[in-house]
């Protein structure tokens, strides 16, 4: 099933919080919490929505930071944190509690490519990858990865980006992503093609 994951980018407690409850009321059915938001992180992560699956993210190049944070999360009731490809800390938490995510804001690679690449981040946890989308040809190779993607029966997120791949966003459920990022309000977008929670609920979630 594909859920709606509101994206909180707020930065204080008190307004993860308040976003949380706007998400919810709107229909979020998870959450990311993006602690990169804070101008300084509190020690204290109980403020953390557990009441649906809660994702952390913290984009930072302060990996020993960044581990102590994220374990704090863990503990504190978050689902997951998301670690990119690239850093340090990816394989040290366990693979069923670690989303390992890899973006390319410039193109979308061949099928296969894409497939070769979900196979590298699967041995981390639970592989994320978004595209930036230039047209109907990219789409294409989106679709032909996810086709095959699905038949594991593991989970995944696959994204396509900017205006061409917002479709990816709408039909998130037949391309067979875990979830579908959400913006709380148009004005919060925090990528190209995002698009709002309570759009994606008017749509639904359930494949056609």
């Amino acid at each position: 099933m594909t859920r709606i994951c509101a994206v909180i980018a707020a930065d204080t407690p008190a307004s993860v919080e308040a976003m949380t409850a706007e998400a919810l009321a709107a229909g979020a059915e998870a959450f990311e919490v993006r602690l990169d938001a804070f101008a300084e992180i509190p020690d204290d992560l109980s403020f953390l929505p557990t009441e649906k699956p809660v994702i952390v993210t913290l984009r930072s190049e302060e990996d020993e930071n960044r581990r102590e944070i994220f374990a704090k999360a863990l503990a504190c009731g978050a689902a997951y944190v998301d670690i990119e490809s690239d850093s340090v800390l990816r394989n040290i938490f366990p693979k069923t509690r670690v989303i390992c995510s890899y973006h390319d804001f410039a193109k979308t690679p061949a099928a296969w490519e894409i497939l070769h690449l979900f196979r590298d981040l699967s041995t981390s946890g639970i592989p994320k990858a978004a595209f930036m989308v230039r047209g109907p040809a990219d789409l294409l190779e989106i679709w032909k990865a996810a086709v095959v993607l699905k038949q594991s029966d593991e989970p995944f997120i696959l994204i396509g980006m900017g205006a061409a791949g917002e479709i990816t966003r709408i039909r998130a459920a037949d391309i067979g992503s875990m979830v579908s990022y959400c913006a709380v309000r148009p004005e919060l977008t925090s990528a190209p093609g995002q698009i709002t929670v309570a759009a994606a609920a008017g749509l639904g979630t359930a494949p056609v």
